[in-house]
């Protein structure tokens, strides 16, 4: 062999090296941006378990139903619950925007979230007058998708998911539920 052929093989050898190098660099990038949404979906499954669970607590969710509702009786106590609570959800939303326009969440776990605000959120008189009140506080690209939401959602008559539920449940069944008091 000479040294001209030891060069070429040399050089050979160092492009598939080189080529191989950069197939398993794709492979990681590729499973590290597999990994990286799947944490971030994780996540924000987490944050929005734990913010339903805090509702779900008697004394602030109370507050949330009443103040969602619209009803103006809210003791300055309750209002303070109401605003902690849409002001937790609208910085859900707003970090679940980020995430999305970053590329960490895919559009059909978005979509679910965004259906769920316009269908069971920014229908409610009491929410859609704290948008208003905080609006201002928010990002551009949050203001522009809740008011989406807020235009693409009538205010709800029937302002009980338990109430739609029950006409719901009602209809399923052809006949009335009974009434219980819980």
């Amino acid at each position: 062999m000479t040294v001209i052929n030891f060069v070429y093989f040399a050089q050979i050898a160092g492009s598939l090296a080189l080529i191989l190098t950069l197939v398993f660099v794709a492979v990681q990038v590729r499973q590290h941006n597999v990994a990286s949404r799947a944490r971030t979906v994780q996540s924000s499954v987490e944050f929005w378990t734990r913010f339903y669970s805090s509702v779900l607590e008697a004394e602030s969710g109370a507050a949330f139903a009443k103040g969602a509702s619209g009803k103006n009786d809210l003791s300055t106590h309750e209002f303070a619950q109401f605003f902690v609570v849409c002001r937790n959800a609208l910085l859900g939303a707003e970090n679940l925007l980020y995430q999305y326009r970053e590329g960490l969440m895919d559009e059909e776990s978005c979509s679910g979230y965004t259906a769920y605000l316009r269908d069971y959120v920014a229908n409610y008189p009491g929410f859609r007058a704290m948008w208003k009140l905080t609006r201002s506080t928010y990002g551009k690209e949050l203001r522009a998708f809740i008011d989406e939401q807020v235009a693409a959602a009538p205010v709800a008559r029937q302002t009980s998911l338990r109430g739609h539920w029950r006409e719901l449940a009602v209809a399923e069944l052809g006949e009335e539920l009974p009434d219980h008091p819980n």
